[in-house]
């Protein structure tokens, strides 16, 4: 998602000078309401700080990867039978789980991301159930921003690159 709004602001914005800096949501949160950062892309939190302004973009509904060894479309079965690879919320690390997946070590739960990036690696995603549970992506800025303009380029930004919801050289420049 990040990559392909940025990629399509900038084709629209040359001259636009776009820092990003990953984090976990507590601490992104932290750095907006301390105005380190004018804004940023994270998961629903429980609270929001009545001087934060939060807008949603994407809801991605949780679910099980495999190897494509894995047989079988039953993510309860596949869970009781096959290693659970489990990641610490304090690391980024999602592409290390979706190798260790891929190579068979496991199988994880994980957000189905609204933006698939062109060469993703081969994983089966299995539905968990009918009504999955789901990762709340939105963008949280400080109401008192003197930024609205450009962060409403980055807003839209990024909700057309959920509309196009595929990373490739294709998608970059968004719509002809």
């Amino acid at each position: 998602l990040v990559p392909l709004a940025s990629a399509m602001l900038k084709n629209k914005y040359s001259d636009l000078h776009v820092s990003l800096y990953p984090g976990l949501s507590n601490h992104l949160i932290n750095q907006v309401e301390r105005n380190l950062l004018n804004a940023a892309l994270i998961s629903k939190p429980s609270v929001i700080s009545k001087s934060l302004s939060w807008t949603p973009l994407a809801e991605e509904p949780m679910v099980l990867i495999a190897s494509q060894d894995v047989e079988g479309d039953d993510a309860q079965e596949i869970l009781r039978t096959h290693p659970f690879i489990r990641f610490s919320r304090d690391a980024v690390v999602g592409d290390i789980i979706e190798n260790m997946v891929m190579a068979n070590l496991g199988v994880s739960i994980v957000p189905d991301p609204c933006v698939v990036p062109m060469n993703g690696l081969p994983l089966r995603k299995i539905p968990l159930c009918a009504t999955p549970p789901t990762r709340q992506l939105g963008l949280i800025q400080s109401k008192s921003s003197t930024k609205t303009r450009v962060l409403e380029e980055v807003t839209n930004a990024l909700r057309e690159a959920i509309d196009v919801g595929l990373f490739s050289s294709d998608t970059i420049s968004g719509p002809h």
